[in-house]
């Protein structure tokens, strides 16, 4: 059972919290659904899961394309973010720490408002998101046929190059960011893993923890995320490492 709050009333939006156990830590989750469809809903199995495992999900609504472009559904997590953060004791929440989980282009917004503001969360877990549009937003006429909606298109519009560049996570300052748990399925032909491999190697580059977990046999929101011990090691994951943050 959820319980409902509107985080941003000017924009009508709301997020249902998934109880864990008593002073479980809390994660936001952000559906995917290509910048254009989807709601807080979506994975009411997965968040379910995550909360049998301990942890507290607050699964969230974002503005959507096309009435809404970037950055606008990244100011919507970091909104959320905020709410939580100053509502916990109202809430009943047990920790001030802040994850984030995202599936696809939730994957990309949570990613996104982690290098943005980098107190916002103490933990991030992006799921076959992408990371860089320069790469991902040129598709020969076979891939077209693969993908032939362009996500990069429902988020940024007709996009300069610049904007491109801009609006990719790999593009931006990494300094302060806490530490990833990046998730790719290895047969992902929507978001391809390299994109996944790029986020991890710049992290790294700037001197920042992040662990890339690679998922066998899975194609883009694949149920073998959902299988097997994959959320019980995501699910400790952040449990350790918003109580290392808390320690700090």
């Amino acid at each position: 059972m959820s319980e409902t709050y509107e985080y941003d009333a000017a924009n009508g939006l709301s997020l249902d919290l998934h109880r864990g156990d008593e002073g479980s830590p809390v994660v936001i989750y952000a559906h995917g659904g290509g910048f254009a469809r989807g709601a807080r809903d979506t994975d009411a199995a997965r968040l379910a899961e995550f909360a049998a495992h301990g942890l507290t999900m607050a699964s969230i609504d974002y503005r959507l394309a096309p009435e809404a472009r970037y950055p606008d559904p990244v100011d919507d997590v970091l909104t959320a973010a905020r709410f939580l953060h100053d509502n916990s004791a109202m809430l009943g929440l047990g920790s001030a720490a802040i994850g984030a989980i995202g599936a696809s282009a939730g994957g990309y917004l949570v990613t996104m408002a982690a290098l943005r503001d980098p107190s916002a969360f103490r933990a991030v877990s992006p799921w076959f998101s992408t990371a860089d549009f320069t790469a991902s937003a040129h598709r020969t006429g076979l891939e077209e046929s693969f993908v032939p909606v362009s996500y990069e298109k429902n988020l940024l519009g007709e996009a300069d190059p610049d904007s491109l560049w801009g609006a990719s996570p790999v593009h931006q300052d990494m300094t302060g960011t806490p530490p990833f748990l990046i998730v790719h399925g290895e047969l992902d032909r929507i978001v391809v893993p390299l994109q996944g491999r790029l986020l991890h190697e710049a992290l790294l580059a700037a001197g920042r923890s992040s662990l890339l977990l690679s998922i066998a046999g899975a194609g883009h929101e694949d149920e073998r995320f959902d299988a097997g011990a994959y959320p019980a090691l995501i699910a400790g994951w952040f449990r350790s490492s918003l109580a290392q943050s808390e320690r700090r």
